[in-house]
C-alpha cells in the first residue's frame, strides 16, 4: 500500500517540477512591450462611444455569425482598422 502512494506521489510530482520549470522559464523570458503611443493616442472616449453605437445599432441585425449582420459587422471593422 506505501509503494503504491509512493509511486503516485513519484509520478505527480515529477509532473509538478516540469510544469514549474516551464513557468518559470517562461516568467524569465517575459518581456515588457510599451504600447504604441499612437494607437493609444488614436483611442479616446468620443471615438469610442462612437464604434459601439454604430456596431449596436439595428443595421447591424444583431451580428449573429452567419448572418448579413455579421458580414456588415465585419465590412465595417475592415473599414475602420484600414483608416
Amino acid at each position: 500500500m506505501v509503494k503504491k502512494y509512493a509511486t503516485t506521489f513519484l509520478k505527480y510530482s515529477s509532473t509538478a517540477v516540469t510544469l514549474l520549470s516551464l513557468l518559470q522559464g517562461s516568467i524569465a523570458n517575459a518581456q515588457q512591450v510599451a504600447p504604441d503611443s499612437g494607437a493609444v493616442k488614436a483611442i479616446n472616449e468620443s471615438s469610442f462611444a462612437k464604434h459601439i453605437t454604430v456596431l449596436a445599432s439595428d443595421d447591424f441585425k444583431g451580428r449573429k455569425p452567419f448572418t448579413i449582420g455579421e458580414q456588415k459587422s465585419i465590412n465595417y471593422l475592415k473599414t475602420e482598422f484600414s483608416k
